[in-house]
């Protein structure tokens, strides 16, 4: 519709579109990536995030950003990761829909770092993925206490609830124990 000139010139500027746009990439955006890493593209061309995420997803997130900036309601989660001190009011319940598009895709490759940091010899690699961790850590419980996730985030066997899991037993390790203190 776009190409052919079917749209008004300023479409991405009204409302109807960039909520419309925001709850399909909502919806679909964790199918996609549910997808990429069920086919093993991650392993192949790398991360999600950077090789994986097709276009028309980082073109919605600029729409998103951009009516945040002209005082519309809603705010941009997925460039910068504070997205729930973003939001002005707290939530009672928790969103049916994770409000970061790309939750899932940050909760893969924190699992895979994880994993890659329990093998890990070189202590500068390793500091330098357990501050990512950390940095996720942060990230992921400020989404949860803001009730910015579905409550399948945080399901029994879920990703995330087995990464949080996982990088507890990390911590327990005493050279990483002691890596962490520095931070």
């Amino acid at each position: 519709m776009l190409d052919a000139g079917q749209l008004p010139h300023d479409f991405h500027r009204r409302a109807k579109w960039v909520n419309a746009a925001r709850f399909y990439q909502l919806l679909v955006e964790p199918l996609d990536i549910a997808d990429y890493h069920h086919h093993g593209h991650h392993r192949t061309s790398g991360s999600y995030m950077t090789h994986g995420r097709e276009r028309r997803y980082e073109l919605f997130d600029r729409w998103w950003q951009e009516k945040a900036c002209t005082g519309g309601a809603g705010g941009d989660v997925t460039s910068s990761m504070s997205a729930a001190s973003a939001s002005s009011r707290r939530r009672s319940k928790y969103a049916g829909l994770t409000q970061d598009p790309c939750f899932w895709a940050r909760v893969e490759e924190a699992r895979e770092q994880t994993e890659s940091a329990r093998g890990e010899r070189d202590v500068a690699e390793l500091a330098m993925k357990l501050e990512e961790l950390q940095e996720f850590e942060c990230y992921s419980r400020e989404l949860v206490a803001s009730k910015e996730v579905s409550v399948d985030v945080l399901a029994p066997q879920s990703s995330y609830t087995l990464w949080v899991e996982e990088w507890n037993q990390l911590k327990l390790r005493d050279e990483v124990r002691t890596m962490l203190l520095r931070f």
